[in-house]
């Protein structure tokens, strides 16, 4: 499977991935997703997320707040089973050409992982340091507030203060690094025993964060999008043969019995 033409075909130096969101959609969706995950690596996959789920929301699984913002914050902002994000090191912008190891500078002693913005300057593929690709036809233009068009988020090893990228020489690219700390949160159960939040990995909770139809912000029963979505895949070819789906699901308070609008799966 070539990955690199995976994201051409996809055209990922349209998307801008926002760690800030978790773009899910109905089961059958989540499903071929997670296929893909497994076959392609994360960082694949998550451009496929994004191009795939189009406009379909749920809740962000994820708060990134500055080393200022931390205590003014309230954890709360964080679903149940997200992830909250801490940037502890301002930008560090660096460019290149072909392929380069980037220093990061002094590591903080908490910190977990980096955060990385990229941007392609020139057409070509480069290779991420987790072994997924970016396929870019030219130069890429910032996003709304000068953010670059992708951003990933890489774990790193004890010690760890550089990663690398793969490139052909004369491919040009950008990147803007921050040193973060990564802390998983973990579901809560309402009343009635049913846990709630987002998805972790493949796990899921009875009650999957979204935003509704009506702009609220709520939860929808996991049983609910499996109903819709059907039996999971059993490859791809069996998921590029499923037909479309398209239902409305219910959306509740956290206590999965107050009503508060509609989730539309489909188009």
């Amino acid at each position: 499977m070539n990955i690199e033409n995976l994201l051409a075909q996809a055209e990922p130096r349209s998307m801008t991935v926002n760690p800030e969101r978790v773009l899910q959609a109905g089961k059958r969706r989540q499903r071929t997703l997670r296929l893909r995950a497994a076959l392609l690596g994360s960082a694949a996959a998550l451009v496929l997320v994004a191009i795939v789920l189009g406009g379909v929301h749920l809740q962000g699984a994820a708060k990134t707040t500055t080393p200022a913002a931390v205590t003014a914050t309230a954890a709360a902002t964080v679903l149940p089973g997200g992830t909250d994000v801490t940037v502890l090191s301002g930008p560090l912008e660096t460019t290149h050409t072909g392929s380069a190891a980037i220093d990061l500078g002094p590591r903080p002693a908490e910190a977990t992982g980096v955060q990385v913005e990229f941007r392609c300057l020139s057409a070509g593929v480069v290779r991420f340091p987790d072994g997924s690709s970016a396929a870019c036809d030219g130069e890429e233009p910032n996003g709304p507030g000068g953010q670059f068009p992708m951003m990933q988020r890489f774990t790193l090893a004890v010690g760890q203060d550089t990663i690398s990228f793969e490139a052909a020489p004369g491919v040009r690219w950008e990147v803007r690094s921050r040193y973060i700390n990564e802390r998983g949160t973990e579901w809560e159960t309402n009343a009635n025993g049913q846990s709630y939040g987002v998805l972790k990995g493949n796990r899921e909770p009875d009650l999957q964060a979204v935003t509704a139809t009506n702009g609220a912000s709520g939860y929808v029963f996991t049983r609910d999008l499996n109903n819709v979505g059907g039996p999971p895949p059993t490859d791809l070819g069996d998921s590029a043969v499923r037909q479309p789906v398209s239902a409305d699901i219910p959306v509740y308070e956290s206590d999965g019995t107050t009503r508060i609008g509609t989730f539309h799966v489909g188009s």
